[in-house]
Order: C-alpha cells, then structure tokens, then sequence
C-alpha cells in the first residue's frame, strides 16, 4: 500500500545522504513484499493457467471518458425555383476533395486584379461563431528517416502537481496550481518558436511568415496580382515532432472579408511527403477565430488547404494568425506504486511523473522489516483510452545506480483489471534513458513492472521518470449488422456459448469444452440468415487478462447452402489481443464457418474468441461518379453528392444560370474503378422534404469499358422520397449508368438523387482457361514488407519492422514470419541477436544462399540469415548509414550496394562492396551515386533509393534505373576503388522511381523495365515497357521501347515465369505511399515472343507500397502485404497464390505437370553438366534464381532457358550470366508446363 507523504522537518544533506545510503545498501535475509501480490490469472476456472501476472493492481483515481465530440453543423439549402428549358453539359466529379474546388463558379473579379475592400459587412448574424468543428477518422502518420524520433509522441509531464488523498498522486495537464483550467479557457496551444512556413502562392507584402509572427494587424494574402486561383496551401513545419490535436484560424482583422476561408482541408505528416487527412469542413464568413479539432496525432509538419473562399468573392485566400493545439494538453496522468519512500527520503511515486529528472521514486527501504522486495510495480493512468506505443524509462540521475531496473514487463488495461503483457526484457545496468516500443494498443493504464535490480544491489526500485508514448489507432473496417444472426459451433464449454461471439460485448466470450478436453481442430458456423455481401473477417481474442485459447492458424469458409463450402482464406495469427482482420476476394454467402486448427501460444487445445464479424464489401469500392449537368452556382448540388453516403446532401442538375436549362435525359455514371458482379442498384430521392428532380421514368445500363452499354432494367419510379432498389441478373461490370428519362411529377427538366448505390453479389472473375486463377487469401501475423525464397526448403521468410503493423525508429528489434506453402503453414519469430530493425533495407542472397539484409531503421547494421542454420547472424558493420540503398550479387560472389539516403543522412551513399565471406564492407570511391540519381522534386531523400542493379560479366554492376540515366559499376576499377562508366538513357523514358526491372533472358542479356513514376510520391505512373539488352561489360546497351501495359503502375511487383513470361502485379495509377486509391487489381503477364501484355484475373487486395511478389518453386507466385503505417486502412496482413495459365489445360482443368526424378550433381560450377531425369519429354529446362523482394525491387530474380542435350544439360561458363547461389531448376513439356522445381547450387570455382 503506497504511504502517506510526511510531512517533516528538512535534515541537512550530508547527514539526509549518508543515512540514505547506509539503509540502501543494507541487505537483509528476510527481504520480503510489502504489498499483496496478485498472483492469479483470470483465466476459465479448470485451464492450465499460463502466463499469470504477478503485479499487484492498485487502483488510482479514475476519470472515465472524454467530452463528447461536437459533429459537424450543416448549412441549410437554398431551394431550387423551377426553370424550364436544357441542355446537356458533362463534367466529371471524384469521390474526393477535388469535387470541392468546383463548389463556387462565379467569381467577382477584383479591378485591374487587385484586391478592393469590401465595404459592406455581412449580416450581423454571419459574425457568430458558427465554425465546424471537424472530427475524422487519423490515418497515422509515419516517421521520416531524417530523424530517429520513433512514430508516436513523447508525453512527458509538466511540473504542476495535484495531491490527492496520500495515497495516489496526480499530475494534470492544463492545471494552474492544483485547479483544473475552467472548461471555457482557451486550449492549450504550442509554442511557435523556430517554426517556418511556405505557401504556395503569397502577395508581395503578406508573406506566409505573417501566419505565425503572433500579430493579429498582419495577414497572409495569395496572390492577386496576377491572381493565382484556388486552391491554396500553406506548410507549417515544426522542425520536430510534436502531438497536437486540433488547428485555430483566425481570419484577416481588418475592414475587408476578402480571402475568408471556406471549405478547407487540414493534413498532416512527419517528413513532408507523406500525408495523412484529419479534418475537412467550412468556415463561417466572419472575422471570429475558427478551431478545427481532429484525433490525437504525432506531426512535424501541418498541411493547410483552402479551397474556396467563403464569401465567394474571389480565387484568393487570407489568415491572420494559424496555431496548433496541444494534444497533450488534455491528457492528465496520475501513478499508483505499490511501495515508495517517505520517511527518510522523499521517494513518493508522483516524483516519476513530474516532469523533473532531479527527484525519483524510490520503494521503501527505511522502517519496519521486511522490506518490500520484488515484483514492484508502476501503474500510470492515462484518465482516458489512447492508443500507447511506447513507455521511457529515465534511471536515477543522482550518480548511484541503486534501484535501477533490470528485468521488466509492461502491461496494459482498458479497466485497471484486465491486463495484457505487451513486451518484456531486461534493462542495462546505467542511466541512461531507456525506451520501450511495442505494437500500438488501445489502453487506459500502463503498468511497469520491475521484476530485478540491474545489479543485484538490494530489493529496491527507483525511476526518475516514465513516460507514455501515444499513437494513434487502426480504424476499423465498417462491419455488417448482426441482427438476427445465429451461431454453432463443434464445441462450447458451460457458461461460455457460441453465441458470445456475437452479442457485440467484448467481455464474454465463446471457449471450446476444455472439462472434459475436447481437441483440436475447433469450428463454429455462423448463419447470417439471409445472403449478404462481404469481403472480410474480424477476428477479437479474448480481452480479459489470459491469452488461452488464442487462435493461431485458422480457415475460413463460405457457403450459400451451408452444404458446399468454398475456402476464402487461412493463415495465422498472432498470439495478442488486438483485433484480427482477414480479408478475400469480394463474395456472397449466407453462411460463414471458421476453423481455429492451432493454439497461437501451444497453451493447450482450446479456442477462444471475444468477438467475430464480417466487413461491410461495399466499404472498400472507391466510387467516382460522372453526372451530364450539376447545379453548383446558386446550390451545391455537385454530382459527387450522391455518392458522399450523406442523405442530408443531393446530386441536383443544373437550375441557374444561362438558358436553357439542361433537359432530360439527364444520366450518372458510377465507375467502381474494377470489375465487380452487380446485381441491383438503389436510387435514394432527396430526404429534405422537396420532391423537383424525383426521377420517374428511368434505365439503368452496364458496362466492362464504358463504351460498350448492356441495357439491364426499365421502368418508372413513384413520387416519393422511398428507397428504391432495382434488381437484375448479375452482370459483370465496372461501370454503372443510371438515366433519368423524366421527372417523376412532371416539375420541370432537373433531376436529383441524395444516394445512388450498388449491390454486388460474386465477384467478376475472368475464366481460368488460358488466364491462370488466384488461391485463397493466406494470413499473416504480419505486414509482410520484405521477403526471402529459401533455398532447398522452398519456404518463404518475411518480416515488417520492431512490430508487425508499423515502423519507426532505430528499436534493434525485427519481427518476421515464415510461410511454409507445403503446408500451409505460417510461424512468427522476433529477431533481437542482431541489434536490427530490417525496416526497408538493401536486401539480396549471396553466393551460398544467405540473405544480405542491411541498413534501414537501423543503418548501419547488417543482418545475415542463414537458412542452413535457421538462424539471424550479426554481419560487418556499413561504412556509410543507409535505407532504401540498393544492393546485389556480384559474378565473384561479392555484394555490390550504392544509394539509400532515407536513412542515415541524405547525399554521398557511395558504392560499397561485401567480400564474399561476409566479413567487411569497402567502401568505394570511383563508385559515387550522384550518376544514378533523379529527378525527384523530394531531392536525393528520394533520389538515390531502390536502384535497379543487376551483377553481370567480369564482376560489373549494370544500373538500369530508376533513373532515365544508365550506368556501369566496377567495383574491381581503378585497384579496387571502383570505376563508373554512363551507359547512356533508357530510350525515351523517364525517370521510373517505384518502376520494375526483370532479367528475363540472362543468356542474352535481356531485361525487361516496367512503370514507375517520375517521383516519389505524389506522381502519375506511367505504363511504359522498355527492353535492354546488355553486351560487353561497360559498353552501352541497347534500348527497344515496346507495347505498353494496359494499366500505369508505380510500386507493383514484377516476377520472371518458367517460360519466360513477366507477371507484373499490384501497383498504383498515382503514387501515394500508405495509400490504396487508384489501385491497380488487375495483373498482366508479358510475353517475350509478341512482347505484348494480356490482362488477367483480378486480384481481390490491392497490393501497393510495401507489398511483395516471389515466384514459388512450385511455379506459383505469391503476392502479399502493403501499407505498415500503424493505425492505418491500409495494413494487409495477408497474402494470394497465383497459380499462371501453363498450371491449366485449355478448357481449365489442371494441366499433367512433368516430374523431375533426378538430378545431378546437386552443386555445379560454371561450365559444368548437370544430369537430369523426367517422366515426360522435356523440350526446355528453366533456371531462375531463387529471389527476395522489397519496396518492389529483386536483384536476385533472373532466368537462364537451357536445351537439353542428351539427359543433361550445360550450365553457362560465365559466372556474370549464372551468379553464383542456389537456383531453382524447372522441367517444362511442351505445353510449357513446368514442374516443381529442384535446386541447385551454382558456384563460381
């Protein structure tokens, strides 16, 4: 129990110090707790309890919740007057912000382009404070590597401290002397100092700096002369993280409303690149100060838009003053230890939290024996649910280690009774400030447990300080409703029912009968009564404090009949208690069964689970809508209205203006930008009580192209504001045409719709026959953002970063997983030996098969994984930082590396080459990456990451990209220094950043380069397809552009068939990182005969930045992951098997594959003759590197095509055409059907 402070006379120092120490370091053989130790864990009475907590919880002052969150207001609507007449005007709106910079026409153009005063105020209603204020779902912003500052936000707290009753202390912020600040203060903002901002476009005389320079009289002002139009955006950078949870506008301060911002958007990002959306609205037309709140966020840089002008005067926008809100200002804090020191010392439990390194908490170690030995705990309560990523523990700082930390465990609790372990570990004995990340999770408390002294001292614990790391949360996936549903399943033990799994309660839960055991595989069925349309299942564990029962691999199936059954997805999960989200191709089905066939920890052979649903498969269509008339003058009628999924706001044609007005028929298009099944379409009337535009006579048309039409439903809806729903025989479409051919009560020529949806059923899916098909979605407990084909087993390793959903930070720590595909299997491993986060590094195989992982989070470090040993070696360290670099094998068994300035400092990521044991770095002078670089308008950041490297003849290196500039490396040149030689441009390319290139033919030198774009971020892709084909090393090689792919494509992934043939999958129209908007699900493989593209069947999950792709030695390629952004709708924890079209006959039966019954030896040099045996003729034998892929790039992957002579065949001599290492080798008949593949190692002596 925590004592009292005492309140005593002060003792002189030397005398205080003296007896401190003699009672610290007095050691006792009695040693024993104080405190009541919870040694119970609350597990179901009858199980192998496992993992028991044994901190006691000592409950602090509790302040649930947080003020209720204001909603957005919404302006009323101007009515319509009817106006007869028309014509037809088309224009073409986004389901996207872009629709709002449409929303003002008509404009008053200001004299000779300067700005006037308006003289006349607005109404003096329109000064009220009638501002939104904004709350939207956080994207989580991701960490630049410019810095080390891990992806959430520090909270250290301030020095204001609140005494409560003598047991628990408390530190709040926004606190003045022990009162809470009234509720009608002004939030707490940040402070200013060292900020910058640029805008886009400023008037000479209202510089963006006049945004923050604290002077209301001062203002920004876009420019006006000549005048630049809307939108307008400022950039605000902090120069360092900071937490901030809501934006003040104040509007210009003088006599003129001219630049009043309206519609705007508010985003956020920590390295200037990557955006993340937190609020959008519209400001009231006055001169009162706007505040915009959004969610709890970590931000360096804040991103302002305007896009109209409120008061529609002009093309301009005006800020008098911008600032930013403390997110921490609202947290308040308060600690709870279960032993402190007050007698003779003031080592109460709030010193950790007050902001102040020169006090500690210290146990008690003074007073009645036995004193309190270990566990002793911390237990900080956050007053509120945040999302926590990270706890900092500041060591005493007064020159003694006594207390200091050793091994420790961190919890967290929603309630304070209920705990989950998120990490343990064990301190080095110093004082230096430890931090402790570990995968973001929703909690309320944080509870540190010291488990040792770091130097076996005594039975005492002492911190200076603790502190919480916050991060925002994954949102999640809009689900189904439950109502009326039912479930069964195989096996339930008393008192913990199936039907717990969807009662929407998260503290029941469903167990499988563990008394008497029943074993393992455990299944439920759950019926959704009717047939409904999904994508995806969540999966909750249990929340209470055991983690028995925790499902670990796991199949999913769907049926329409509960009798045939249809495998969407397995996989496994990972063993904790955040919410678990599968996904699969887009389907329709009544009945859902899922089947737990492992325990995720071997705890026993149950199952459990607090709650399951099925995601919304309307959630992830991304509509655009094109209408042929729009009302946008004198209301805001916009197309883009009816598909906002806001009943309040309408699509309405065209009723103002020049006449005449647009007449029937007016028509909306909806292109779902893929291809679904569609079977019905509803149309919602305006809810706000007017019935003009009501559509009567209709049609309703489909098309693959939108070109092409299919008529699929006439006829004529009443005149009323009822949903209306069409069906129809399902059509494969991607786009939807609803024609208004009359208005339902014959008002007048306008048409208007508040909604227009669409109803899918199965999924469009292209024939197998002569196509290839897609497998089932296998699960992963991670993002898989790298991966490794391992030699001989034909397993897959992946890996993410220091947690399996985000990055950030030098944490030493990497967490992967293995897909085992004979079995189906998937196994997680946390990597520590290596002091490495793996997080986007240079990746390749050696010469004997071992995976070269270097740099990333952690620069300088290179990890070596050895697939014999299934073991992580520590490797040399680099000479020069680096993430993002480049790196592949070399004819000589060397690694080549160059580039990487996302990590590490930016410029100078000269060559550097690994000897082929594996021991030293060289760095290499005559290899500079300034040759390679582009053009990217982020500068070398960007510039000099992913190059396209390919180890050819007499140990050069050929760089084909992403840069249009070619370029030969020689890292033997100028006696081992290095040497660059131009090897000219990529033909009439450009810069091709997150573009692909494939070694499809090494013999000739063939490669083939696909997409990309010109920048990093935030650029259009470009489908262009060029040929290189090498020749003599340092000589130019040719370049041959060919027939384009049918969709542009930045961060897809490109995989070299058997047969030669090129897969390329994934990727996006438009580069955005941590974003699936313009997703390409279509993949197309690439024929080297006709050197042309044919499209395939849709992938179910878009695959963008951070996905991977691996040809499988079953002749497969898997395709998986993308996003690792935290709390993030981005995060694919999960992978597809795509099985080509050589795996079918014709008529889309399986193809008869050869056998290879032999082949010797199993280890080959260059030159040499390898022996092989088959079941079948065999026309063509295929060898392909083994491969690993990352951030779209694999040096490893290249194809050698051999004949065979006699039974045998010959292995080419040079050693820059078959690289040394392990090789897959395929049989292919003369259907081109390959077989499994067998695998030999090529040596280059």
């Amino acid at each position: 129990m925590m004592r009292a402070a005492s309140l005593v006379c002060l003792v002189l120092a030397a005398s205080f110090t003296a007896a401190r120490c003699s009672l610290e370091t007095s050691d006792s053989n009695t040693v024993a707790s104080d405190c009541n130790i919870d040694k119970h864990n609350s597990g179901v009475a009858g199980e192998q309890v496992s993992n028991p907590h044994k901190a006691a919880v000592l409950d602090g002052p509790r302040r649930y919740g947080a003020p209720p969150l204001k909603q957005p207001h919404r302006s009323a609507k101007l009515e319509e007057q009817p106006i007869s007449g028309g014509v037809h005007k088309g224009e073409t709106y986004q389901r996207k912000l872009k629709a709002a910079n449409e929303d003002k026409k008509e404009k008053k153009d200001e004299q000779s382009n300067k700005e006037q005063m308006v003289n006349a105020k607005p109404p003096v209603a329109s000064h009220k404070q009638t501002s939104d204020f904004h709350v939207l779902p956080v994207v989580p912003i991701r960490e630049s590597k410019n810095r080390k500052s891990p992806t959430v936000t520090e909270l250290n707290v301030a020095d204001n401290i609140k005494l409560t009753n003598g047991t628990t202390f408390g530190t709040t912020f926004g606190t003045t002397f022990g009162r809470e600040i009234a509720a009608a203060a002004s939030p707490q903002m940040l402070d200013r100092t060292g900020w910058t901002v640029v805008a886009d476009s400023s008037q000479a005389g209202f510089p963006a700096s006049n945004l923050i320079d604290s002077s209301t009289a001062s203002f920004w002002h876009s420019q006006y002369d000549p005048q630049q139009n809307l939108p307008h955006t400022f950039v605000i950078d902090m120069k360092a993280l900071a937490s901030i949870q809501g934006l003040t506008y104040l509007p210009r301060q003088d006599a003129s409303f001219n630049g009043n911002v309206g519609q705007h958007s508010v985003e956020l990002s920590s390295d200037g690149a990557t955006w993340s959306q937190v609020a959008t609205g519209t400001y009231a037309d006055d001169k009162t100060l706007k505040q915009t709140t959004f969610p709890l966020s970590s931000a360096r840089y804040v991103r302002f838009t305007a896009l109209t002008e409120a008061g529609g005067r002009g093309s301009w926008a005006t800020a008098a003053d911008i600032n930013l809100i403390d997110g921490t200002s609202s947290v308040s804090l308060t600690i709870t230890v279960d032993s402190e020191e007050t007698t003779a010392y003031a080592g109460q439990g709030s010193n950790a939290i007050d902001g102040n390194i020169g006090t500690i908490w210290h146990t008690r170690f003074s007073g009645a024996t036995p004193i309190p030995a270990h566990p002793h705990t911390a237990v900080i309560d956050l007053a509120a649910t945040y999302g926590i990523s990270k706890l900092t523990y500041t060591p005493r700082q007064d020159g003694s280690p006594n207390g200091n930390i050793g091994l420790y465990s961190i919890d967290t609790s929603l309630d304070g009774t209920a705990w989950t372990n998120v990490v343990q570990g064990t301190f080095p004995d110093n004082n230096a400030v430890k931090v402790v990340d570990f995968a973001a999770t929703p909690a309320r408390y944080v509870r540190l447990t010291a488990q040792s002294e770091a130097g076996g001292r005594g039975p005492w614990t002492t911190a200076a300080e603790f502190s919480v790391g916050f991060a925002t949360l994954p949102v999640p996936s809009p689900t189904l409703d439950r109502t009326g549903w039912t479930v069964v399943a195989d096996s339930s033990q008393a008192g913990f029912p199936a039907s717990n799994l969807i009662d929407s309660s998260t503290a029941t839960i469903w167990h499988s009968q563990y008394d008497p055991q029943q074993n393992l595989p455990h299944n439920f069925v759950i019926d959704l009564k009717a047939l409904a349309s999904f994508n995806g299942l969540t999966y909750l564990p249990r929340q209470d404090a055991s983690f028995n029962g925790n499902v670990g691999q796991h199949s999913i199936e769907l049926s329409t009949d509960g009798t045939t059954w249809s495998q969407v997805a397995a996989g496994t999960y990972a063993d904790d208690k955040t919410l678990k989200q599968t996904t699969f191709p887009l389907s329709s089905a009544r009945y859902v069964r899922f089947t737990a066939l492992t325990e995720a920890g071997g705890r026993g052979s149950w199952a459990t689970a607090a709650d399951i649903n099925l995601i919304d498969a309307t959630s992830s269509v991304n509509f655009d809508i094109t209408v042929d008339s729009e009302e946008t003058t004198a209301y805001a009628g916009q197309g883009s209205n009816a598909i906002d999924g806001n009943t309040g706001t309408i699509w309405h044609t065209r009723f103002s203006g020049a006449t005449p007005i647009p007449a029937h028929p007016h028509s909306a298009v909806i292109d779902m930008n893929a291809m679904y099944g569609v079977s019905a379409l509803s149309y919602t009337p305006r809810q706000d009580g007017g019935l003009n535009g009501n559509i009567g006579q209709h049609s309703i048309d489909t098309s693959l192209d939108g070109t092409i039409w299919t008529n699929v439903a006439r006829g004529a809806f009443r005149d009323d504001n009822t949903v209306k729903v069409v069906k129809f025989a399902t059509q494969s479409a991607r786009y939807v045409r609803l024609t208004a051919l009359s208005e339902a009560g014959n008002r007048g020529p306008w048409t208007t719709a508040a909604e227009i949806g669409i109803t899918f059923t199965t999924p469009f899916m292209p024939p197998t026959a002569g196509l290839g098909q897609w497998g089932i979605t296998i699960d992963f407990p991670i993002v898989p953002v790298a991966a490794v084909l391992l030699p001989a087993t034909g397993k897959m390793l992946t890996w993410s970063s220091y947690t399996n959903d985000n990055f950030g930070g030098d944490s030493g720590i990497t967490v992967t997983s293995t897909y085992d595909p004979a079995t189906g299997t998937v196994s997680q491993r946390t990597v520590t030996n290596t002091g490495h986060d793996m997080f986007c590094p240079g990746l390749n195989l050696d010469s004997t098969g071992r995976a070269i992982v270097t740099g990333g989070d952690n620069s300088q470090q290179t990890s070596i994984y050895d697939p014999v040993q299934d073991a992580w070696l520590t490797g040399p360290v680099l000479n020069i930082p680096r993430g993002y670099q480049a790196s592949t094998a070399m004819s000589d068994g060397r690694t080549f590396m160059i580039g990487g300035s996302w990590s590490g400092g930016q410029g100078g990521k000269i060559g550097e080459v690994l000897n082929a044991a594996g021991t030293v770095w060289t760095t290499l002078p005559g290899c500079p990456v300034t040759p390679m670089l582009t053009a990217d308008v982020q500068g070398v950041y960007r510039s000099d990451n992913h190059g396209w490297l390919f180890g050819w003849k007499d140990g050069w290196v050929f760089q084909a990209g992403p840069s249009k500039a070619m370029n030969w490396y020689n890292p033997s040149g100028n006696s081992g220094t290095g040497f660059t030689s131009v090897a000219g441009m990529r033909g009439s390319d450009g810069d091709a950043m997150n573009g692909n290139a494939v070694m499809y033919d090494a013999v000739a030198g063939l490669i083939l380069t696909l997409g990309g774009a010109p920048n990093y971020v935030d650029s259009d892709a470009t489908a262009n397809a060029n040929i290189i084909q090498l020749g003599a090393p340092g000589v130019a090689p040719t370049v041959t552009g060919v027939n384009p792919m049918w969709n542009a494509r930045a961060f897809a992934n490109a995989v070299v068939l058997p047969d030669g043939k090129v897969f390329v999958t994934g990727g996006q129209t438009y580069a955005a990182p941590f974003s699936d908007d313009r997703s390409v699900f279509e993949p197309e493989l690439w024929d080297p005969v006709t050197r042309s593209f044919t499209r395939l069947p849709l992938q179910a999950i878009p695959r963008n930045y951070h996905s991977v792709a691996l040809l499988m030695t079953d002749a497969t390629v898997f395709s998986g992951g993308g996003g690792l952004c935290g709390a993030c709708d981005t995060n694919h924890f999960d992978g597809q098997v795509y099985r080509p079209p050589y795996l079918f006959n014709i008529d889309g039966s399986a193809a008869t594959r050869p056998t290879i019954l032999s082949l010797a030896p199993a280890a080959v040099r260059v030159g040499g003759t390898v022996t092989i045996t088959a079941d079948q003729p065999i026309t063509t034998f295929s060898l392909i590197r083994y491969g690993s892929a990352t951030h779209t790039v694999d040096t490893d992957q290249r194809r050698i095509a051999l004949a065979p002579a006699g039974g045998s065949i010959t292995i080419p001599a040079d050693s820059g055409v078959a690289i040394p290492g392990y090789w897959m080798v395929f049989a292919l008949n003369a259907a081109g059907t390959p077989s499994l593949a067998k695998t030999i190692l090529i040596t280059a002596t």
